[in-house]
């Protein structure tokens, strides 16, 4: 069972518990060097030196103004840069704001980045103890705790003599984890450590925050994983630049979330050389649709991997065009790329084709079969002249203007690739076995 199925979003808790956690007009600033300093290295020159002396400041967060309900679980999403593990870092108290108020109630377990609060020298016992007593847990509690922290991470106790240092990633997230679950915090925060160990440690410690999390802990959650944040989430923040741009239910911020990365994505194109259309909105992009396998329409509907499915997109031409290119962005839930396809294409050379004033033009793309396994997705369209492989213009786009969601043709979703790609395997046996 994957986890955006076994999890289900918390009942809200009554407003009545207060906030857990207030912040007013929240900022940290950091001084960075001119970029100068990096490249010019030692110099007599008193100008040089002059220039290197001088810094840059930088707003990581800004302006964030926060109330955290105690008992709520909030996610917090953006694009890397957006201030998110900042925010995280401010709210633990690992560093300190330049400038506002910041108000957090009770006991904090902060789960970061990999080797936080740890020493590499050390072992994992000695870890244990040292990221627990940075948690306030007293030296003796920490010790009755012990057996129940390495059952949980699952780690052989040759593993937890060992020191740090060889620990692999997933291992010290494994062994964090388990301290800051048995540590009875008040307020929980987790960056996206949580991604780096393996599918099985992950849907139990989800289904651990989840326990926490029902007997009244506030949870706050930096992820990248739209769709299960979607599903556990009671409220979502957007952070942008630093600032907090939105925040709401999750229904309602997290598609948008996704245009604005999937519109970025797409920006993309005109960066790479392609200038943009000046002749009037020379195509329009009259309709996207998707069918199933049986040529019907098939919106709303689940597609099954290694099913077929087909993209019709349907153009008009209002001015001349030549060499129409038209590129279909195949992209999951969380505005990963999965693939693109250009064309039109015929045995998989690509062919030219011409428009003239008021010709429709339908063009199919079908996918035979479906590799995608089970998710959410979205195709975006992108109709150019003249390229990719040349400068041309980029004359129409069409963002998430087909979603769709694949079930998998067989059950159970115990390995989480993201395509179920055709293949074979042959065994060859060149001679007698000796």
């Amino acid at each position: 069972m994957g986890l955006s199925s076994a999890l289900t979003r918390p009942a809200p808790l009554a407003s009545a518990c207060g906030p857990a956690i207030v912040a007013q007009g929240l900022g940290k600033r950091y001084w960075l060097p001119e970029s100068v300093a990096a490249v010019c290295g030692t110099s007599p020159d008193p100008a040089v030196a002059a220039r290197r002396s001088r810094r840059q400041d930088f707003w990581a967060v800004r302006d964030v103004d926060l109330e955290v309900s105690a008992g709520a679980f909030v996610g917090i999403i953006g694009a890397n840069g957006s201030g998110k593990s900042t925010l995280l870092r401010l709210l633990a108290g690992i560093v300190r704001p330049t400038r506002g108020s910041l108000s957090v109630h009770g006991r904090v377990a902060a789960l970061m980045e990999t080797g936080v609060g740890f020493h590499p020298d050390l072992t994992g016992w000695e870890n244990a103890f040292l990221y627990g007593s940075l948690l306030g847990l007293r030296r003796q509690d920490i010790r009755a705790r012990l057996g129940d922290i390495a059952g949980f991470s699952g780690l052989e106790s040759r593993f937890l003599d060992m020191p740090l240092k060889y620990y692999s990633s997933g291992m010290q997230a494994r062994l964090g984890f388990a301290v800051a679950a048995h540590c009875d915090p008040d307020v929980l925060l987790l960056d996206e450590i949580m991604a780096v160990g393996d599918t099985e440690f992950q849907s139990r410690s989800y289904d651990r925050i989840r326990q926490m999390h029902e007997r009244g802990v506030t949870v706050l959650w930096v992820t990248h994983h739209l769709s299960l944040a979607r599903v556990i989430c009671q409220d979502i923040m957007w952070m942008s630049g630093g600032r907090l741009r939105a925040r709401g239910a999750p229904a309602d911020i997290v598609p948008a979330y996704r245009m604005e990365m999937t519109r970025r994505l797409l920006e993309g194109v005109r960066a790479r050389g392609h200038r943009a259309s000046d002749s009037g909105h020379a195509v329009r992009i009259e309709a996207v649709r998707l069918l199933g396998g049986d040529g019907a329409p098939a919106a709303g509907k689940p597609l099954r991997s290694g099913g077929t499915a087909t993209v019709e997109v349907e153009l008009r031409a209002r001015h001349p065009v030549h060499e129409v290119q038209v590129v279909a962005y195949l992209l999951r839930d969380d505005a990963a790329l999965c693939a693109l396809f250009a064309g039109p294409a015929e045995g998989g050379v690509e062919t030219a084709v011409s428009l003239v004033p008021g010709q429709r033009i339908c063009l199919r793309l079908t996918l035979d079969p479906l590799s995608l396994r089970r998710g959410k997705y979205a195709v975006s369209i992108v109709v150019g002249e003249g390229w990719p492989g040349t400068e041309g213009e980029v004359l129409a786009v069409a963002v998430d203007a087909a979603r769709f969601e694949v079930v998998d043709a067989r059950p159970g979703d115990y390995y989480r690739q993201l395509i179920d790609a055709p293949h074979q395997w042959a065994a060859l046996q060149e001679g007698p076995a000796p």
